[in-house]
């Protein structure tokens, strides 16, 4: 019988190499074909400080993202082995690196499990935390829907955006009341409700990340386009080698819409530095550090 994981068959190796080489040669493609480099360099001669204090914000606003996470942790953990919040915030950096070295990050909560000081609470957390996961994503999906039918027919109207943020919300309180899960009610909820203020925070992050490198996108275009993008990324099967590419090839296609390539690839790989590469880094110091008493 063949013991081996799933990701080591050379069939799945094959495939993660063909989506991250597809991924991005995609990308650059978009950029060699990009014919008006001038008149882009041009618009960095006009830098000034609103579009500095954009990427400020951006910045600023990556602990508010990671403490979001920390603090749903922690709300997950809160029946089986409390936590505080520097020790949650210490374990989701952790789990970054997990993340970061799996395919489809898979490795994340079991990075983060492994530094709670009741060793068998490993199998309960880890649970626990692809809950909290689960729960981000049906936050995406459901937060994408409406936005993307509206900028699927160029209806840019902030009104039915808004409205569709409204039931999303709405669905959002009550489908784990209709449907049955293994996890209490407001285990659920909860991690939802992180979930949706973690949302926010990333969506407006990238928001100021567009900003910042000068593209002249406007809030309502920005209420569709966003939560597309983040659905589009969402259900596209994802490795830590193609991660980058799949996030720069669906910007381009919804983005492009509004702005160049350049500009484009340029505020994904601003964002992904400051979500993925920078906490990925503190994690890997905080690794080997034991956690204080």
């Amino acid at each position: 019988m063949d013991s081996s994981k799933p990701y080591d068959k050379p069939l799945f190796k094959a495939v993660k190499i063909l989506l991250a080489i597809a991924a991005y040669g995609y990308l650059a493609y978009k950029l060699i074909s990009y014919k008006d480099y001038s008149s882009l360099f041009n618009t960095w001669d006009s830098l000034d400080m609103e579009r500095i204090g954009w990427l400020i914000g951006a910045i600023a606003l990556f602990p508010l993202n990671l403490f979001l996470e920390a603090g749903k942790w922690r709300f997950l953990l809160r029946d089986i082995h409390p936590v505080t919040y520097t020790e949650a915030q210490r374990q989701v950096y952790c789990g970054m690196v997990g993340a970061f070295v799996t395919p489809y990050r898979v490795g994340d909560y079991p990075a983060r499990a492994m530094f709670l000081e009741d060793k068998n609470l490993f199998g309960k957390a880890t649970v626990l935390g692809f809950v909290g996961g689960a729960a981000q994503t049906m936050v995406i999906i459901l937060f994408g829907i409406f936005p993307s039918i509206c900028y699927l027919n160029n209806n840019l109207n902030m009104i039915w955006v808004l409205l569709g943020f409204v039931i999303c919300l709405g669905v959002i309180l009550l489908a784990p009341r209709l449907i049955k899960q293994p996890f209490s009610l407001p285990q659920l909820l909860g991690a939802m409700g992180w979930s949706c203020l973690r949302y926010f925070v990333f969506s407006l992050q990238l928001y100021a990340g567009l900003l910042f490198v000068g593209a002249p996108i406007t809030l309502s275009e920005a209420l569709c386009a966003i939560p597309l993008y983040y659905l589009l990324v969402t259900v596209t099967p994802n490795m830590p080698a193609a991660d980058l590419g799949i996030r720069g090839g669906w910007a381009m296609v919804v983005f492009e819409r509004y702005t160049t390539p350049p500009l484009i690839t340029l505020a994904v790989l601003i964002i992904y530095i400051i979500n993925t590469l920078i906490p990925t880094l503190i994690g890997s110091l905080l690794l080997y550090r034991r956690p204080t008493e």
